[in-house]
């Protein structure tokens, strides 16, 4: 995509303003003496200079790096959703705009992904009208059948401005995810394959079998347990809070969260109960 440099409003011409009832001159007998007017003129001047010599000196800190141009965010965004989503091979040429020209993608089919959202993590200056902006892109991956969801990766993006607009500098990198994981959520013990098994079995029974699901219908036909959380309850009982996802029989992803009482003797299940809901 072709960034748009839009032309900066023309400063307004100056205009002369004409007094209609102008002053009329002064008696040359009441003029003041012309050395006064000389040294007042020559005080006021010294004072203009004096504060715009001031005001033009550094104080504390020197100027840095440019700031970003407003459309960065966007054109990095733009970027990433277009390799992921429409090039490939054959289709090289919609990444011009971003980068200047074609590059190989050989190997790479259009539509292996699809994202359905991106979002800016951060922007760093790199230099002079240079930045890396760090993409978050949600994506779902083709498979038989249709779309699966592939989790969120984020993209290191090299962007710069040069005369024609905004490029990026190659294909991006992609980069560790950022956002911190389940073990390192304080109160997070290590969390044996048993109890693991045991919520996972509870989730698919409560959510996606007919004959003991609470629901009128099994609302979905899967669950993918993403994150398990513990916290020590009353007597020999354990708290444990889980994120999953539901799927759906569209294969349409709904994330989740659950609250488990579960007794650390036998590891049954004592108390459940949902903790919230956020649909996709």
């Amino acid at each position: 995509m072709q960034a748009v440099n839009y032309p900066r409003t023309p400063a307004s011409p100056l205009t002369q303003h004409v007094d209609p009832h102008p002053a009329l001159p002064e008696p040359a007998g009441n003029r003041p003496p012309l050395v006064g007017v000389v040294v007042v003129g020559g005080v006021a001047l010294s004072l203009v200079l004096g504060g715009f010599l001031i005001g033009s000196l550094p104080i504390g800190r020197t100027i840095g790096p440019s700031l970003p141009d407003a459309g960065l965010s966007g054109f990095a965004e733009m970027y990433v959703a277009t390799l992921l989503t429409q090039a490939g091979a054959g289709a090289e040429d919609v990444l011009a705009p971003f980068l200047g020209y074609a590059p190989d993608l050989t190997g790479f089919e259009p539509g292996t992904w699809y994202v359905t959202q991106t979002a800016v993590w951060s922007v760093e200056a790199a230099g002079t009208d240079s930045w890396t902006v760090l993409v978050a892109a949600t994506q779902l991956g083709l498979q038989e059948g249709g779309y699966a969801p592939a989790g969120t990766s984020f993209y290191e993006v090299g962007v710069e401005r040069t005369p024609t607009g905004l490029r990026a500098k190659g294909l991006p990198m992609l980069v560790a995810n950022p956002l911190p994981t389940a073990s390192n959520y304080p109160g997070t013990p290590d969390l044996d394959e048993r109890l693991s098994s045991i919520v996972a079995g509870f989730l698919t029974t409560h959510f996606t079998e007919s004959n003991t699901t609470q629901f009128d219908k099994a609302p979905f036909v899967s669950v993918i347990v993403r994150s398990i959380s513990t916290e020590e309850a009353e007597g020999d009982e354990l708290e444990v809070h889980v994120e999953f996802l539901g799927i759906d029989a569209a294969g349409r992803p709904t994330p989740l969260a659950y609250r488990l009482e579960v007794s650390t003797i036998d590891w049954s299940i004592v108390e459940a109960g949902d903790v919230n809901q956020e649909s996709s």
